[in-house]
């Protein structure tokens, strides 16, 4: 897939077998003379198992991008999270093929921002998982980027729609949570 790339593992000296951690990391990427908005899957052993395009542009992105054409997934510990990349989030067609293909959670990588895309992420977000009936949640930037003030507040949402947990607005943070794939919530910091 990617010949001559070092493991996450290589790269940072991180040892996410021992702590049993996998990575989600968003990054343009150039493969075959074409740049995709992506996110590289790096697996507990530190080995790149999924490249992840985003398959619905949006704006100007279509000038210096190429879009991906699969929805795709990634499983840790037989639980399948589907994944969307900013705007794929608000493609019915992207939530329906990959819950099509058994998700049981689907996790948004986006940038919304502050006072209506702050209503607006969450009525989306609400959406897919009361539709689909699958847990979601959106990882969504927390400052700003250009003109562009976002407004932050990634939150975890249950099968029934509701936030069960959200970091503040414009902050940073981290947000951990142990969930099983019927959705209860074991615990979170």
């Amino acid at each position: 897939m990617l010949h001559g790339l070092l493991t996450f593992t290589q790269l940072y000296g991180l040892y996410p077998k021992r702590n049993d951690i996998s990575f989600l990391i968003g990054l343009p990427l150039r493969i075959q003379n074409r740049v995709y908005i992506s996110a590289l899957y790096i697996n507990c052993e530190g080995n790149i198992e999924e490249i992840i395009s985003k398959n619905y542009l949006y704006g100007m992105e279509s000038e210096f991008f190429t879009p991906g054409t699969v929805a795709k997934l990634i499983t840790i510990k037989g639980f399948r999270i589907g994944i969307g990349i900013c705007f794929d989030s608000a493609h019915s067609e992207h939530i329906t093929a990959l819950k099509d293909r058994g998700i049981d959670m689907f996790i948004g990588s986006s940038l919304y921002s502050r006072g209506e895309g702050k209503k607006e992420m969450e009525h989306n977000f609400s959406q897919i998982s009361s539709k689909y009936d699958i847990l979601s949640a959106v990882v969504n930037y927390a400052d700003k980027t250009g003109n562009w003030l976002s407004c932050g507040n990634s939150s975890f949402y249950d099968k029934t729609g509701h936030i069960y947990m959200k970091l503040a607005e414009c902050k940073e943070g981290l947000l951990i949570s142990q969930i099983q794939k019927d959705g209860t919530v074991c615990k979170y910091v």
